[in-house]
């Protein structure tokens, strides 16, 4: 078990470093986004990032990112996060259907992502969510899934 536990931790300090070295750190450019005048980020193109707020405290996000791809109809959903305190509770679902709307909407024919080896409850939900398993890849030593969802037009 301990093993399995530093094997998750030191796959977690890789993702971080790279997600801050990368999209997390410009969020506004990785994401395509605009901000306003009154400080609104708002998209300026098919890219985005969106957050659940509950009572005003954050507790969720992901992200659509249309630039890692030459093909223009499919998008990577990046970086799905809820809170602990409000897992299970209906946020991820409710992201996910916004950015699948907004992905059809401009129309996005399929959407990937990845998603740790060790993450059991992620697999769960995105199968039950109608995603389909394309394989798993070497991610700096570590197995990580694949998964897709084809979109109707």
């Amino acid at each position: 078990m301990w093993y399995q536990r530093g094997q998750v931790r030191r796959l977690f300090r890789v993702f971080l470093a790279e997600g801050l070295a990368g999209e997390v750190k410009d969020v506004i450019k990785s994401y395509d986004l605009h901000v306003t005048e009154s400080g609104a980020c708002v998209p300026s193109g098919v890219s985005n990032f969106w957050v659940a707020e509950i009572n005003g405290e954050v507790v969720g996000g992901v992200g659509l990112n249309m630039s890692l791809r030459t093909d223009p109809t499919v998008g990577d959903v990046r970086r799905l996060m809820v809170a602990p305190t409000h897992q299970g509770k209906g946020v991820a679902e409710k992201l996910m259907a916004v950015l699948t709307s907004h992905a059809q909407s401009h129309n996005i024919h399929a959407l990937e992502l990845t998603t740790s080896d060790y993450n059991k409850s992620a697999h769960r939900f995105y199968e039950r969510i109608g995603w389909k398993v394309t394989g798993r890849v070497n991610y700096h030593g570590f197995m990580i899934l694949g998964l897709r969802q084809s979109l109707k037009a």
